[in-house]
């Protein structure tokens, strides 16, 4: 494979195993779904002799990803899963799971604008609007704090340090 080629997500991820120590490949491979690791696997038998430079560009844009954060970071709830099974084991990670599940989520306001959350908040007690703002976006719950009438907001603001999840500091 020469150095202009452009490689797919699955060829890249290849090259980094393929520049790992077998043992650290596999502690890597474990963390994904066997249909991943089959397509990745495919790729590193197809991947025999590469350019040197396409595979430094592979592990650069991969180490870019790791300490950036990655634009296409997966998540959800089946790698959540997935990630707490291979951590805990699959009891402890149904317990885990059932009481992420059993928590209030407001993921339906996340694509809200602030306009849209205010006219759903309107009439709402102020512990009300508090709690909810306290479980959606910090930008979008200050945009939202913004448009409130001012003693309704200032009432929010006191009820939402009772509602807030606590916080680590770094």
């Amino acid at each position: 494979m020469s150095a202009p080629a452009k490689l797919s997500g699955t060829q890249k991820a290849a090259l980094v195993l393929m520049n790992l120590t077998t043992e650290r490949a596999a502690v890597v491979m474990r963390q994904f779904s066997e249909q991943e690791a089959e397509e990745i696997t495919a790729e590193i038998v197809r991947l025999r002799n590469v350019d040197s430079k396409v595979a430094e560009g592979a592990i650069r844009d991969f180490a870019e990803r790791t300490v950036t954060g990655g634009r296409n970071s997966r998540g959800g709830r089946d790698f959540a899963a997935g990630l707490l099974e291979a951590t805990f084991g699959a009891e402890k990670a149904a317990g885990l799971l059932d009481r992420v599940d059993s928590g209030t989520s407001f993921e339906f306001l996340d694509d809200a604008d602030a306009m849209q959350v205010s006219s759903l908040l309107d009439g709402e007690l102020p512990e009300t609007t508090a709690f909810v703002l306290t479980r959606v976006r910090p930008d979008l719950a200050s945009s939202v704090l913004a448009r409130l009438p001012r003693a309704s907001a200032s009432t929010s603001r006191s009820a939402s340090r009772r509602w807030a999840p606590r916080r680590r500091r770094p």
